[in-house]
């Protein structure tokens, strides 16, 4: 299915399954939507590349250096050295020479791009091991200067990319990987580009599509404080678990019941949803039917929804499919592949406040 406004879903899903596929390298372009998920994958490979160039030895410069010393070596500057001599009243020379460093501005990006990542992990409070191994890359290039964001514009890093020796190509990759952690970009995950190269991602979208549809529900109904949006799959307050049976006749746990998204208003559960990542039907598949059902009976919901995405221009359809008993059947649409995807969620998440009062 088409989505041409994937790294938006993939921002606003708290939860999703992302994994890369190490054998597989492809070249991506920018882009200023930024899954933390996909900015765990660059920083994973920016330490990568990292570790790699570190192997390999950093890239040093030839510069020029001056100091005054007793013991001159290099260029002696005569004028400069006879005026001092004549302050001090004991002879002392004012030299110049030129020595390797690693202090260039290549290695100044790389530093940057690491600790943008920290203060980026610290900010949402996710002091885990890839933090600590930012920092433990920042230490080891304690000996350089931090470079300017305005030395760490795009064309600039561009050029500092060209002026890589061939036979250090995991440099230019690491300074690609820079370029867009410098200039707080993420990666496009649909098209190609030559911003850096990293591996190709597997992205599980059932994951990604039932977190998002729940993430764009719970946003938009806090403008109705009167119902709260519920996660089915987890206990606590911020969830809406319970036991499948409300009477168990076997031995062993209980079942779980564990809708997608459980819409409360104070105590009564008012809507079931169950998301879907395949085309929309007019008429559900049978299991799915089964499945929303048995879910309304074990929360006494008398409406339940069905959720599909769509990659065509239809509407935010909310439509009724029929009754089972006390149950009534909907099904819901949201347009993935809308030109405005902010209005499309304000829209379907009208469309399921509509339906709760009539």
């Amino acid at each position: 299915m088409p989505i041409s406004n994937l790294e938006r879903i993939l921002s606003v899903a708290p939860r999703k399954s992302i994994k890369s596929l190490s054998g597989f390298q492809r070249t991506y372009s920018g882009t200023y939507e930024k899954p933390s998920s996909l900015i765990d994958i660059m920083t994973d490979q920016l330490l990568l590349r990292i570790e790699e160039i570190f192997q390999s030895g950093l890239i040093k410069r030839y510069r020029r250096e001056r100091y005054i010393t007793n013991n001159p070596s290099g260029k002696i500057k005569p004028f400069h050295s006879a005026l001092l001599s004549s302050r001090k009243q004991v002879p002392i020379a004012v030299c110049e020479k030129f020595v390797k460093s690693s202090d260039t501005r290549s290695n100044q990006v790389l530093k940057f791009a690491l600790c943008k990542l920290v203060n980026y992990y610290e900010d949402r409070e996710k002091l885990d091991q890839r933090s600590r191994e930012l920092k433990r890359n920042i230490a080891r290039f304690s000996d350089l200067g931090v470079s300017t964001i305005n030395s760490c514009s795009t064309n600039e890093i561009e050029l500092l990319i060209d002026d890589v020796p061939n036979h250090r190509y995991g440099y230019a990759n690491a300074l690609g990987l820079a370029r867009l952690i410098n200039m707080e970009m993420g990666i496009r995950v649909r098209s190609w580009g030559r911003f850096a190269e990293m591996p190709s991602v597997f992205i599980d979208m059932a994951n990604v599509f039932e977190s998002y549809a729940r993430e764009i529900l719970q946003r938009n109904f806090k403008n109705y404080p009167d119902y709260s949006v519920l996660d089915g799959n987890v206990s606590g307050h911020l969830g809406s678990k319970q036991k499948l049976f409300c009477s168990f006749a076997l031995e062993g746990a209980v079942p779980p019941a564990t809708p997608d998204i459980v819409i409360r208003s104070n105590s009564q559960v008012e809507l079931i949803i169950d998301v879907k990542y395949k085309p929309p039907r007019r008429v559900p598949d049978r299991s799915d039917i089964n499945q929303v059902i048995c879910y309304g009976e074990s929360y006494k919901c008398s409406r339940v929804m069905i959720l599909y995405p769509s990659s065509t221009n239809m509407s935010q359809e909310v439509k009724l499919v029929g009754r089972i008993g006390s149950i009534d059947v909907f099904t819901g649409i949201v347009n993935l592949n809308s030109n405005n995807l902010v209005i499309s969620e304000s829209e379907f998440s009208s469309a399921v406040y509509k339906l709760l009062k009539t």
